[in-house]
């Protein structure tokens, strides 16, 4: 997740306004597919400012058409996600039961990417 005033963001904010500038382009489609897993929100950060954030990062590369926030809801390390902000900022909640496997997770997130 990037602050403002990163050095990621201001270079974000400079191809964005480079992008204004081409009119007629195509405009393409973008997903953002949120492991929850393994790309956890910091402790400390709303989870509705990250999901801004990475609204604004990703923006950029086009007009985004799906959002998917996946997570195992009954891991232990998983019940404090803010599903709330989540929901609020527009991303579907997958809860994806990893049933103890490793990268099972990883496996539906392509399966949907590729679907999309």
């Amino acid at each position: 997740v990037m602050q403002h005033g990163s050095p990621c963001l201001d270079a974000a904010a400079q191809y964005a306004g480079a992008g204004n500038r081409l009119q007629g382009a195509c405009i393409a489609s973008v997903g953002i597919f949120w492991d929850g897993e393994n790309a956890r929100v910091p402790k400390k950060y709303d989870a509705g400012r990250a999901c801004n954030d990475i609204r604004n990062a990703v923006s950029i590369h086009g007009r985004i058409v799906e959002k998917l926030f996946y997570y195992d809801s009954q891991k232990v390390c998983e019940r404090k996600t803010d599903r709330v902000h989540l929901d609020l900022a527009g991303f579907k909640l997958v809860d994806c039961p990893t049933r103890g496997q490793k990268e099972t997770m990883d496996k539906k997130i392509i399966v949907d990417a590729r679907l999309t």
